[in-house]
């Protein structure tokens, strides 16, 4: 009959230890859940190809201090004024931006740099965008930089989604070859090699341009050779972590990031003449839904 009489009390006691380990789990939920803060980006991580965005892409930028920037000539007064005209319209063109003459006299230069921030410019289909533009080169690195992007509130979770399988799509078709037509992606790049490698054709001084195109030319080079591993796994078959894995077998490294209101694709290999490491990135904007940026870079890998 006691046994009888304590159940209820068990039962009592069971309960309130369930409650106390319910209660407890959503006190460690709530302090394990990290709302973002004001201004925080949220990352998206719809591919399992999303890493950390490579500091490469950001010379000359890296290079400089804001105070650094402010010290150098104006365009007009600097070194070059009308090879970085040249280098301000052509490849902005090819992204279809239009309207950085406007801006040519904000830059500021000096020996071999040269930084253009915030430039009011349209894309092809008439939406605003500003635009970044860096040049710079010094003791075997070089950095060429192009992006624009979009203007207003920032992407949504849809249009980030959408922008890194466009991304995707747009890499596994060139390689494996499986588009129909070329994609924007493959154009833009090859069509940035050209200008850059046939410049001599048009202009005198083109040792820039000649240095860009050789920067490129490590990270292009093996893509005929990736094509024909993966053409047998068109369709279906080809993935992001194939293709990846088969562009390692050949030294080319293939990342996609995001910032804020960007899907980056970054394309790097050594190059195993010189030992540096050259990187090509393609800027695709969330808002925009397109690509509005382009970057070339070569520098001595980490650590040489």
């Amino acid at each position: 009959m006691e046994h009888r009489r304590d159940e209820p009390e068990r039962f009592v006691v069971l309960a309130v230890l369930i409650l106390l380990v319910v209660g407890l789990a959503i006190f460690l939920a709530a302090r394990l859940t990290v709302a973002p803060r004001a201004g925080e980006t949220v990352e998206v991580t719809a591919s399992p190809q999303v890493y950390t965005i490579n500091d490469a892409l950001f010379y000359p930028w890296n290079a400089y201090e804001a105070q650094d920037i402010a010290q150098l000539s104006s365009w007009a007064q600097g070194e070059d004024p009308e090879w970085y005209q040249r280098y301000l319209q052509n490849v902005p063109a090819l992204l279809g931006l239009s309207g950085m003459e406007e801006s040519t006299e904000l830059g500021r230069t000096g020996a071999e740099v040269g930084f253009w921030s915030d430039c009011p410019v349209t894309t092809a289909n008439g939406q605003p965008a500003l635009l970044d533009v860096a040049y710079g080169q010094e003791n075997g690195a070089l950095g060429m930089y192009w992006v624009a992007r979009s203007t207003g509130s920032p992407p949504t979770q849809e249009q980030k989604e959408a922008a890194i399988a466009q991304v995707e799509t747009d890499i596994q078709e060139w390689i494996s070859g499986q588009g129909e037509t070329v994609t924007r992606l493959q154009d833009l790049l090859m069509n940035l090699w050209k200008e850059l490698d046939y410049a001599h054709i048009v202009y005198d001084d083109t040792a820039r341009e000649s240095a860009g195109a050789e920067a490129m030319h490590p990270v292009l080079e093996p893509m005929k050779y990736i094509w024909s591993e993966v053409s047998t796994l068109r369709g279906d078959g080809l993935t992001m972590e194939k293709l990846t894995q088969e562009a390692a077998f050949y030294g080319l490294q293939i990342q996609i990031v995001t910032t804020q209101r960007h899907v980056v694709l970054v394309l790097q290999r050594r190059d195993t003449a010189t030992s540096q490491l050259c990187t090509v990135g393609a800027y695709y904007d969330m808002v925009l839904g397109d690509y509005s940026g382009l970057v070339v870079n070569r520098a001595h890998a980490v650590g040489e």
